[in-house]
C-alpha cells in the first residue's frame, strides 16, 4: 500500500485515547492501541489484553508477551494445573513478543534485546534467569519451557512471533537494521529445537494504520417467528425470508458496554452505502409507528424490512447462525428500532409482538456479488457511483486524514465541512 500519512494515524491515536484517564502515560496508551488493534479478530477482553503488558524497568526488553494454545489465551500459568489431556497431537502453541517504542525512530538496538531474550525463552531449559527479570515475565518464561516439555508427546507446532512495533513508516527502515535483523533472527534460529518456528516483522506506520482500519467480521444469531424459505440459486449457498419479532431483531444489532447500556453493532452496516440520516420526516414517521405497540397493525405490514448479507449460515430450530454479517438496507429501519427499543424496559420489549420482514443471503463470494446486491436493494432512490464506493479504503483515509486537519469528510454524501469564521461551509468532492 502507499504510505498513509502520518497525521492519518495521529487521529485514530488520538481518538483511541479519549477512552483513557488523561492521567495515564501517553507511552501505556500506544501498548494498549498496538495490541488491541493487532489482536482485534480475537475479541479479547480488556482484561485479557492488558494482562499481556508487562512493561517494566525489569522487562528485559519486553512489553508485550502472549501466549496462545490452539488460538486460546494462556491466563493460568500454574503448569501443574495444565492437563495434556485437553489438547490433541500436534497443538499449535504461538507466543507473541512485543517491543513497542511510542516514536518514529527506528531503534537498531530492538533486534538484539530479542536475541537476548529469545536465549531465555527457548534456550537452555535448566538455565536459571536473571534474577532482576520482572516476575510476571519469568512466570510465562517458566510456564512456556515447562509446556514444551509436558507437550512434547503431541508434537506440538510451536511459533515465537517476535514484534518490533514504531511510529515511523516502514519505508524508513535502513538497510543496515534489516542486515543486523536478518543476522541475529538467523543466529537465533541454529540454536533452537527443531519443532520451533521464529518470526519477526516490524510494525510502522503503515501496518498501524492497516490493524485500525480492519473492520471486525461481526456474527449474531436471529430469532425468528416464522420462514419462507428462499430458492436456491447456483451462487448462493442458502437463502431465507424470515418475519422475527421487534424486540429479537433489537438484540440481533446490538450489545451491551459495561455500563449495561445498549450499543448498536455499527460493524454490521459498514457496507450500507447510506449513513443514518438522523430525524429525518421518514425516520420520524418509523419511530412514531414503532412507540405506538398498541396499533392493530404490524410493523412488517407498513416497512420494506431488512437485507442481510452473510458468508455462513446455519438454523436451528427458529435461531439464525449468521457469520460476517452485513446490514445492505434497512439501516434508518434498524437505527429507528434501536432508538426506541434501546429506552424500552425487559418487560415492554417483550410484550411487544409486532415484527419485522427480513431478507438473509448466505454468498460464497460476498464482494464479488455485494455491489449489485446493494445497488439493486438501495434502488428506491437514486444511487451515485460515488456512493457506492464509499466504502472502499481510500474513502476511509481521506476521511481520517481530514479529520487530523479537523474538518469533517462524510463519505456516505460525499461532503467536507469545516468551521470558517463560525460560519458552516460545504464544499462537495468530486470523485
Amino acid at each position: 500500500m502507499n504510505t498513509v500519512s502520518p497525521d492519518v494515524v495521529n487521529s485514530i491515536f488520538n481518538d483511541y485515547k479519549n477512552n483513557f484517564s488523561s492521567n495515564i502515560n501517553e507511552d501505556k496508551i500506544f501498548e494498549h492501541f498496538t495490541v488491541d488493534n493487532y489482536f482485534k479478530t480475537l475479541n479479547l477482553s480488556i482484561e485479557e489484553l492488558e494482562s499481556g503488558l508487562v512493561d517494566s524497568q525489569s522487562d528485559f526488553g519486553v512489553d508485550g508477551f502472549y501466549i496462545f494454545i490452539d488460538n486460546l489465551l494462556v491466563s493460568d500459568f500454574n503448569i501443574e494445573d495444565f492437563d495434556p489431556k485437553t489438547v490433541s497431537k500436534n497443538v499449535e502453541i504461538v507466543v507473541h513478543i512485543f517491543q513497542i517504542k511510542n516514536t518514529v525512530k527506528i531503534h537498531e538496538n530492538v533486534p538484539l534485546k530479542f536475541h537476548q531474550f529469545g536465549g531465555w525463552l527457548f534456550g537452555d531449559t535448566q538455565l536459571e534467569l536473571p534474577t532482576t527479570m520482572s516476575d510476571i515475565i519469568k512466570e510465562r518464561v517458566v510456564f512456556f519451557r515447562s509446556l514444551v516439555v509436558k507437550l512434547a508427546t503431541k508434537f506440538p507446532k510451536v511459533t515465537i512471533q517476535f514484534h518490533h512495533v514504531t511510529r515511523a513508516n516502514e519505508s524508513a527502515v535502513s538497510t543496515g537494521y534489516i542486515e543486523k535483523a536478518n543476522s541475529v533472527f538467523d543466529t537465533l534460529k541454529k540454536n533452537t529445537f527443531t519443532p520451533l518456528t521464529i518470526r519477526h516483522d516490524l510494525i510502522g506506520n503503515n501496518s498501524l494504520y492497516a490493524l485500525a482500519e480492519k473492520n471486525i467480521p461481526k456474527s449474531g444469531e436471529l430469532m425468528f417467528n416464522n420462514m419462507l424459505n428462499a430458492p436456491t440459486y447456483s451462487d448462493t449457498k442458502n437463502g431465507y425470508v424470515v418475519t422475527a419479532y421487534l424486540r429479537d431483531y433489537f438484540d440481533f444489532i446490538t450489545t451491551k458496554s459495561e455500563t449495561d447500556d445498549y450499543l448498536l453493532n455499527e460493524e454490521m452496516f459498514e457496507s450500507n452505502i447510506r449513513d443514518y440520516q438522523n430525524r429525518t420526516s421518514v425516520n420520524t414517521d418509523i419511530e412514531k409507528t414503532l412507540a405506538d405497540s398498541q396499533g392493530n397493525t404490524d410493523f412488517w405490514w407498513l416497512n420494506n424490512g431488512i437485507t442481510i448479507l452473510a458468508s455462513e449460515g446455519s438454523m436451528v430450530s427458529k435461531k439464525l447462525s449468521l457469520e460476517n454479517v452485513q446490514i445492505v438496507n434497512g439501516l434508518q429501519t434498524s437505527n429507528s428500532i434501536f432508538n426506541i427499543f434501546k429506552n424500552k424496559s425487559s418487560a415492554e420489549r417483550s410484550q411487544d409482538e409486532r415484527s419485522i420482514l427480513i431478507k438473509i443471503i448466505t454468498l460464497d463470494d460476498m464482494d464479488e456479488t455485494r455491489d449489485e446486491i446493494i445497488r439493486a436493494t438501495n434502488s428506491q432512490n437514486p444511487v451515485t457511483v460515488s456512493q457506492l464506493r464509499s466504502s472502499d479504503p481510500i474513502q476511509r483515509t481521506i476521511e481520517l486524514f481530514l479529520k487530523s486537519k479537523d474538518i469533517f469528510y462524510d463519505r456516505k454524501k460525499i461532503i467536507i465541512k469545516t468551521n470558517i469564521n463560525q460560519e458552516h461551509k460545504y464544499f462537495l468532492l468530486i470523485i
